[in-house]
């Protein structure tokens, strides 16, 4: 474990970045992030085994650190999913800011066109729009929808009036917010589970005379759900376990066959 990771190599890297940071002026709040993500990584180089007091305190520290980057990555796109289209967007300015001048330089500001039919069905006043807004076509199309109800049939407004406008906004949003904030496309939170079950998945967990009740994934009802599209674990050693006991069968606790062919352990 304490050639995982190089705590030394870590730290030169974090300098060099202070020293960017400072030539260009940032605040000082992002490189105590940065060093608090060394430290953390850093804790866990000095653990020996994962028997160790420390290492259960430090994966509980890693576990709650996935639930709450979970959770951060749902809060941008739960104020999407719920139409709330001014604070998303003032989400977005606060934390995109660089995004969307560029885009708007270049005539695109996607995340406004999707939302943008939103207070027209709402029948809230809109404000006027200058002929000199990139988006100022896309505008004067969506002028139409004024004189079109929500739940009009005509295919043209009856795409802008659409509700999947707003999955197609929290893609973007998602998207986006992955990109600029260099983080992996799926949460920490599944790519954990998804390791964990596919190590413990194993043909016999969708047998239902061999389910064990102690293993998550022979669970049909919770994480067994999400483990069906997840490989099997694979073994270059077959391990035995005994199906009354459920100890491992080695050579401490040496197999019994019967009979009938059934293999049980000695204990």
């Amino acid at each position: 474990m304490a050639d995982r990771f190089d705590p030394d190599s870590l730290l030169a890297l974090e300098k060099a970045f202070l020293k960017f940071l400072e030539a260009h002026g940032e605040g000082q709040k992002h490189v105590a992030r940065g060093r608090q993500r060394v430290d953390h990584l850093a804790e866990v180089s000095l653990i020996n085994n994962v028997y160790d007091p420390k290492y259960k305190e430090w994966t509980g520290k890693r576990a709650d650190r996935v639930i709450v980057d979970y959770l951060l990555r749902e809060e941008v796109i739960e104020l999407c999913r719920d139409n709330k289209r001014e604070e998303a967007l003032k989400y977005s300015k606060e934390h995109f800011k660089a995004y969307i001048d560029v885009n708007k330089k270049n005539g695109q500001d996607p995340k406004k066109s999707d939302s943008q039919p939103g207070p027209i069905r709402r029948r809230d006043n809109v404000k006027p729009i200058s002929s000199d807004d990139p988006l100022y076509k896309q505008y004067l199309q969506m002028m139409g929808a004024l004189a079109f109800p929500p739940n009009t049939n005509c295919k043209p407004y009856k795409a802008l009036y659409d509700p999947i406008r707003w999955e197609r906004l929290i893609a973007r949003f998602r998207i986006d917010f992955y990109e600029l904030n260099a983080l992996p496309s799926q949460p920490l939170l599944n790519v954990t589970l998804q390791a964990g079950l596919s190590a413990l998945k194993t043909p016999m967990c969708y047998q239902h005379d061999n389910k064990n009740i102690d293993c998550p994934v022979c669970s049909p009802d919770t994480l067994g759900t999400l483990a069906k599209g997840l490989p099997m674990n694979h073994h270059v050693n077959s391990t035995l376990v005994c199906r009354i006991s459920k100890k491992i069968m080695n050579e401490d606790n040496y197999p019994m066959i019967l009979p009938n062919g059934f293999a049980y352990s000695h204990d």
